[in-house]
């Protein structure tokens, strides 16, 4: 974290963040200006790096900050007393695209992350990126009902097999929405296509996993 941009008044963190993620948005990490980013917020490039410290630092926070905030509208929504895992699931995945839906500047920040290849960033950005998965993941599965699950089935491999199946959907959709530029029409459609599929497989496991 970044105490000292945390302390400064919302009006700038808010300019700040969306300049950033405007200019993140139009170019990759090379690419990008904080030249064009502290003139869009109204700053000097000095007050950018007495918050930051470099454009890497920028650009990781930013990264967090859009990944943190897609994780608080999930679970500000999230149904935590619904026992069945599956219809867990799916509830995230209709979130996720209200989310998208109503924060553009996020879907596209996030569509230049996808295929970034800065060595400077990739790693690191992988790393966060799989910590915050962790920890959402752990934060999903707060209290499901087990007892759901037939007696003879390791709850731990079932939700595993239910996780790397909604990965690999996911992997397969996501795939394509690469393929079309990230069009928002075209995530439309998939993310619909999606959950009727992810439908499909969740109908075949739940009689193979619950009693």
């Amino acid at each position: 974290m970044h105490p000292s941009f945390i302390k400064a008044n919302e009006e700038k963190q808010r300019s700040i963040i969306n300049a950033a993620l405007n200019e993140f948005s139009k170019h990759s990490y090379d690419n990008a200006s904080t030249n064009a980013i502290v003139k869009e917020a109204g700053i000097s490039k000095g007050l950018l790096f007495h918050y930051f410290g470099n454009k890497k630092n920028l650009y990781l926070f930013l990264f967090e900050y859009v990944l943190d905030k897609y994780a608080e509208a999930t679970f500000a929504e999230l149904d935590l007393t619904e026992p069945d895992v599956f219809q867990r699931y799916k509830q995230i995945i209709s979130m996720q695209m209200n989310i998208v839906q109503q924060n553009p500047a996020f879907f596209n920040f996030m569509k230049m992350v996808s295929i970034e290849k800065s060595p400077e960033v990739t790693s690191e950005l992988e790393k966060k990126q799989s910590l915050k998965e962790e920890y959402n993941y752990d934060k999903l599965l707060t209290d499901i009902d087990y007892s759901l699950f037939k007696e003879e089935i390791d709850t731990k491999y079932a939700l595993n097999t239910i996780k790397w199946v909604l990965d690999g959907i996911s992997s397969h959709y996501n795939l394509q929405l690469k393929e079309s530029n990230y069009d928002i029409d075209v995530f439309n459609t998939l993310i619909n296509q999606c959950t009727a599929e992810l439908d499909e497989y969740f109908h075949f496991l739940k009689p193979l996993f619950y009693k």
